[in-house]
């Protein structure tokens, strides 16, 4: 098996990904790059096989999220390789990030996946608390080892974005393995994307009922409909957002 393959969606992002992908080239990352054009208004993908003709690049013509649209590669690629890393778009490349991450993932089998940036997951306000723990590795740059892939599957695609890689890692936590975050200098994230209140409303709420026991379920209802509806709000989320979530979340 090979060693490493880096996964990268393009959508409506197609200097994002050219600096990406540029930067993984000159600083010659040890690993192989697929990407998928996933579902982006126009076809970018044509222009992305110009620039790169070595590397792997498809096209969906549909938006399949960001579950989805890594899934379209994991399927294909954990029997090939050890390790899959799942890295946005909108990612700058200043070096040899993979090394260093392979070294940690290879210190201990019971790795399920590392990363730069890792979180604390609450199970009474459903939130992850980045930089507080190592429950979960945050998706912007995800390396899971394949062999935990097979096992306990790959991404829950019907949370589309948000919440998916918390999901991912508690199933692996679950199963009995764990993360660990790796302090990373070559790499920086630039966040490009909006914050999504309706996925990231309505998906907390399918987490949590999945995985919270009834207690700290009925702690994280009183809290969601009231803490996390005012901090939403107060940021310039909208009423009807919060509500479809909520709806969509619990019914």
């Amino acid at each position: 098996m090979e060693r490493v393959a880096i996964i990268i969606l393009n959508w409506n992002g197609l200097a994002l990904t050219k600096a990406c992908v540029t930067g993984l080239i000159q600083y010659q990352v040890p690993a192989d790059i697929y990407i998928l054009d996933n579902g982006s208004a126009q076809n970018e993908a044509p222009e992305l096989k110009q620039h790169f003709p070595d590397v792997h690049i498809e096209r969906s013509e549909v938006n399949l999220g960001f579950t989805g649209g890594n899934n379209y590669w994991i399927t294909r690629l954990q029997d090939h390789y050890d390790y899959l890393v799942l890295l946005n778009q909108d990612t700058i490349v200043t070096g040899d990030f993979i090394t260093p991450l392979l070294s940690l993932a290879d210190s201990d089998q019971r790795l399920a996946a590392v990363g730069p940036t890792a979180g604390k997951i609450s199970l009474w306000t459903g939130k992850v608390y980045t930089g507080q723990g190592d429950d979960v590795i945050i998706g912007y740059c995800c390396m899971m080892r394949t062999s935990v892939l097979k096992q306990i599957g790959a991404l829950t695609e019907k949370y589309f974005a948000y919440y998916e890689e918390a999901d991912w890692c508690w199933r692996a936590h679950l199963a009995g393995y764990r993360c660990q975050s790796v302090t990373i200098t070559e790499l920086q994230h630039l966040k490009s994307s909006p914050y999504r209140t309706y996925y990231n409303a309505r998906n907390m709420v399918w987490f949590m009922k999945r995985f919270a026991n009834p207690l700290q379920l009925t702690w994280f209802f009183c809290y969601y409909f009231s803490v996390f509806w005012i901090e939403r709000l107060r940021k310039g989320s909208t009423l009807s957002d919060l509500w479809r979530a909520a709806k969509d979340g619990w019914l």
